[in-house]
This record gives C-alpha cells, structure tokens and sequence, in this order.
C-alpha cells in the first residue's frame, strides 16, 4: 500500500499537464501512486496522461465521460489504496519537497487532516504565499476560531491541495463529493470533515502554487447561488449552533443576507424564476432568521429590504428599474 494517493482530475488541461506531471515525478518523497481521472477532454490531454503514464508505473488513468470535478474526485477516491489522500489540480503546481517534509517526523495515527501552507501566482507574475501563524496540532475547541480568522480572508481552510487527508477516516464516516457542484465543493467537501471533529496538524511547509489566472472550466458554468447559500447555512451552523460560537452572529448574517440577495438577483440576470427562489428562501427559516441589511451593499440591501418584508411586487419593480438604468448607463458610455 503506498504512503500517499494523489487523485487528480483533468478536463481539457493540456497546457498545464507537463509541468504538473514533471513537478509530481521530481518529488524527493517516493512512496505514492498517482490517479489520474480524464473527465472527457477533448484538447489533447489523453495524449499526454498516456505518456507519463509510460514514463512511471506509478500514474494510472481512469476515463469517463464529462461529469464534473466532484464527480471526477470521487472516481479517484473509489480506486485509492493509500493511507493519505493528496487531492490536486491539473494547472496547479505540488512543491516538490512537500511530502518528504511532511512525513520526515512522526506524527502518530491519530491525525486525521495535515495541513500546509500555499502559495498564489498572481496574473502579474508575483508569487504570494498564503500561511496561518498556528502551528502543530489544533485543539477541537480552537479551531472554529482559527477557521473563522483565515476563511473568509483567503479560503485557506476550504482548499484541498494544501491538505493531506486520512483515507481511513474518508470510509469510516462515506464522505464522499457533492455531484454538480460548480463552485465551492472543496469547502463543503472540507466542512463536513470538519463538523466530523476530525484532529488537525498544521505543518509550516508549502504543499502547492496555485495558478490564479488558470483557465478553469467552472469559469464557463453559471454559478449556482442557491447552492452557495447552502454551503453558508451549512458552516453557520457547524460554527455558531454546533460550536457555540456566538461572537460570530453578525458576520454569518451579513454573509448569508449577501448570498441571499445574490440568489435573487443572479436568478433575474440569467432569465430565471427568481420570485419563486425568492418566496422560498422566505419560507426558510434558516434564511429569514438570518436576513439584516448591514453591509449588505448599495445593490443589494433593497433585494433583502424586499425579502424581509416578502414584498415580490416591489423586488420586481426595483430589478426592472436597476437593469433599465444600467443599459442606459451602457449606452452613455458606448
């Protein structure tokens, strides 16, 4: 059984699959097999899986049909053998000595998620890395705080390839990816293995540079705010019902009223019932107990003025008005 399992799916990446492979086959750490799950492309990327799959016996392939990176994952995860789980992305780059320092201490059977740091390649060129202060094993009853200081500012703890996961904790509790997601599965994914009390070491090593301007197939999809919004209800109640942590109130308010007004209003722009989402979120009292105005935005807070106060007539009325003045904005500026 190897050590680590890296699972990576690829859709059309051909422009990024040489560097990645080279920087997976240059790693100073030996032990792991690597799963490759080729989500039906169509630009050349079988091409070039099969030729490092003939370079090292290590990479192995599994096709199918265009289904979606949660999907693509799971496939992964159904035929891993190793004791870590590594998750990576196809136009990211794994820091070469990220294992190697990782497994150079023992840490014990009983972490569950160790997690490093990251670095950005920004679209100008600068390399920016990403950490957290904390360091070494974090106490159950600390880390909503530390989740809380870091997610909102960079998404550190939503991520997946600045994580190595225990497979064994994956089947002990059948956590597997939401299928359709199209942003956000990584966090929900992450979320819920965290709602699982699972025991965390943070390590001060970088495990990957990500790619900011990479072309991503999920950029072409429209984004699926409804689904967001659950993802939010879903961590506000891990944190604030489930932890305790009251002190973060007003912040999952704001958060929530912000996706709220997003469902709305995205359902109008994109030809949408957006008045029967919107009387469905009102029926929700896991919406409507959270609804505020605060910071909300100039846009927005008249989506959730209407919301709050079920007012559809006039939320008809304001996104009629608003889309008319940006067209004719459009026109003075043409």
């Amino acid at each position: 059984m190897p050590k680590v399992s890296i699972i990576m799916p690829v859709y059309n990446k051909a422009d990024y699959l040489p560097e990645t492979f080279s920087a997976l086959m240059s790693q100073s750490y030996q032990d792991w097999e690597m799963i490759v799950i080729n989500d039906g492309s169509t630009d050349g990327s079988a091409d070039i899986i099969e030729e490092y799959i003939r370079r090292d016996s290590r990479i192995c392939c599994i096709k199918q049909i265009n289904r979606g990176v949660s999907a693509a994952r799971n496939t992964g995860l159904s035929k891993a053998s190793g004791e870590w789980i590594w998750f990576i992305d196809a136009d990211d780059l794994p820091n070469r000595d990220f294992l190697k320092n990782v497994f150079s201490n023992e840490r014990g059977d009983t972490i569950d998620i160790i997690v490093g740091n990251y670095q950005r390649l920004e679209k100008d060129g600068e390399i920016q890395e990403v950490f957290v202060a904390e360091k070494g094993p974090v106490l159950s009853e600390s880390f909503p705080n530390i989740f809380m200081k870091y997610q909102y500012k960079t998404g550190y703890w939503g991520y997946l390839w600045n994580k190595l996961i225990r497979r064994e904790l994956l089947i002990k509790k059948q956590l597997r990816f939401q299928e359709g997601l199209t942003l956000a599965e990584d966090l929900k994914f992450m979320v819920e293995l965290y709602r699982e009390s699972a025991n965390i070491y943070i390590v001060p090593y970088v495990a990957m540079r990500y790619t900011v301007d990479a072309v991503n197939a999920s950029k072409d999809k429209t984004i699926d705010y409804w689904a967001q919004l659950s993802i939010q209800i879903e961590i506000k109640e891990w944190i604030i019902d489930c932890c305790q942590k009251s002190e973060y109130t007003k912040q999952f308010q704001w958060i929530i009223s912000r996706y709220a007004a997003f469902v709305v209003f995205y359902g109008y722009e994109d030809n949408e019932d957006y008045i029967k989402y919107a009387k469905m979120m009102v029926e929700n009292p896991k919406v409507t107990s959270q609804l505020c105005m605060d910071n909300v935005g100039f846009a927005m807070c008249p989506i959730v003025w209407c919301l709050i106060g079920k007012r559809y007539l006039l939320l008809k009325v304001y996104l009629s008005i608003r889309s008319e003045i940006r067209k004719l904005y459009r026109k003075m500026r043409a």
